[in-house]
């Protein structure tokens, strides 16, 4: 019962546009309609179909001028999709892996690995790092 509205909340992020309309609000808040399905390269009709979704489901809010923002549950929400990013980029390391014994806090961190480059061996993390 209580993991219904978790599972609701999964359903408005399983779409790749209204993904992407919560990346470009956290790129820049208060956006209105127009620039958006520009920048998405969308139609109006379908992204404001989007962005009601998503104001219904508490992720955004729309200002009287029309611009759309992320709410604090929008915010909150995205900062949390670098982490599945990160996961689903490294689906198959994860296929044998685990975190082991790693404290819950650096698991939650690892969302910060998602933009990082892979650098195989010493002397290239060394000549990476600038040092001889």
């Amino acid at each position: 019962m209580e993991y219904e509205k978790v599972a609701e909340n999964f359903l408005e992020l399983a779409s790749f546009q209204r993904l992407r309309i919560l990346i470009k609000l956290v790129e820049r808040s208060r956006k209105r309609l127009e620039p958006l399905a520009k920048e998405l390269d969308a139609t109006k009709q379908e992204v404001h179909r989007n962005l009601v979704r998503l104001e219904h489901s508490s992720l955004i809010s729309k200002d009287k001028e029309g611009r759309y923002s992320l709410t604090t549950f929008g915010r909150v929400t995205c900062l949390q999709l670098p982490t599945t990013l990160f996961l689903s980029q490294h689906l198959d390391y994860f296929d044998d892996h685990d975190f082991g014994n790693i404290p819950h806090k650096y698991m939650m961190r690892c969302g910060q690995l998602a933009y990082g480059t892979h650098i195989e061996g010493l002397n290239k993390t060394l000549e990476k790092m600038g040092r001889p």
